[in-house]
């Protein structure tokens, strides 16, 4: 059976990354811990998008995103418990390294142009009615 994804749907997919990106740095607890795991998730879900577009920008959101955070786990293991001003100036590091490409994506993805894109989702097991 074929099915269509719209322009517009798939340019909201293609924001999810960023868009979850820049509102866990600006509130960085609880959300930033949520989005650790959550991220996983969009990319799961939009990773493999009947458009391709989509895919590509989110793996590149990605890859930002577990990047910056695959650096603080291991430097940050090393910051004093009580040295708030060092975890101030690592925070305000990793949020220049997210909120400037996050933007910058955000505006690019805008300016794509997004075509409907047709696709047969008959890989979709159809299990039998019972009678």
């Amino acid at each position: 059976m074929k099915k269509t994804v719209t322009g517009a749907e798939a340019r909201a997919n293609a924001r999810w990354m960023d868009i979850g990106t820049l509102i866990a740095v600006c509130v960085p607890i609880p959300f930033l811990i949520f989005w650790f795991g959550g991220a996983i998730l969009v990319y799961a879900m939009t990773r493999y998008h009947p458009n391709p577009k989509v895919g590509k920008y989110i793996q590149a959101s990605t890859y930002r995103f577990y990047g910056v955070m695959g650096f603080i786990i291991p430097v940050g293991t090393f910051i004093p418990m009580g040295a708030l001003k060092d975890w101030l100036i690592f925070w305000g590091c990793a949020a220049i390294c997210w909120i400037i490409p996050s933007i910058m994506s955000l505006i690019k993805i805008q300016k794509d142009s997004w075509e409907d894109v047709e696709y047969d989702n008959s890989f979709v097991i159809n299990l039998p009615k019972r009678s």
